[in-house]
């Protein structure tokens, strides 16, 4: 697996079972390697980067690692399900900690601020997320600009139809064209 984060490859490498290889690296990047028959973007990995073309390489250097028969998997979330049921804020308390959380809509971007309490402690810290509201069609340029054609789409984790207007997620099966 690769992620840029090192935090999260020391995590996930704690949680590990067998002998998993992971590698530091940013998906902007071309991949040094390639011919995989699954390359998979999972929980909206997506969509943080600043600019367009940010994310037209990186949509580019999944296609390129992949095997001419290989599958690019694309977990996302729906746009249109978040704006139509976004909570503005709320407060959730969990583990000695108090999760002040709000969301917005910003031009292109779903964002989400989040300040965390640490009630034995006192101490504070904050965090926000940017993420681009990438709709279907959007997938479909990117895709077809990187030589990828989805082939299937679901709008859950179980496989149930992609519908714009109820769909939590928008989980896209891609093969080279």
């Amino acid at each position: 697996g690769i992620e840029q984060a090192a935090r999260m490859i020391r995590e996930v490498s704690r949680h590990s079972q067998g002998n998993p290889r992971f590698l530091r690296y940013d998906m902007r990047e071309p991949f040094p390697f390639g011919g995989f028959g699954l390359v998979v973007n999972l929980f909206t990995s997506f969509g943080f980067f600043a600019t367009r073309a940010e994310h037209d390489r990186s949509i580019g250097n999944m296609s390129e690692a992949l095997a001419p028969d290989g599958r690019l998997v694309i977990d996302y979330l729906n746009a249109d399900h978040v704006a139509a049921n976004l909570v503005p804020e709320e407060t959730v308390f969990r583990d000695g900690l108090e999760f002040r959380i709000a969301r917005r809509i910003e031009g292109d971007r779903i964002m989400k601020s989040i300040r965390v309490l640490d009630t034995g402690t006192g101490d504070v810290h904050l965090f926000e997320e940017r993420v681009r509201a990438f709709r279907l069609p959007d997938f479909e340029q990117m895709f077809s600009a990187a030589g990828l054609r989805i082939r299937e789409t679901f709008g859950d984790y179980d496989w149930h139809a992609f519908h714009p207007d109820d769909s939590p997620r928008l989980v896209m099966f891609a093969g080279k064209v």
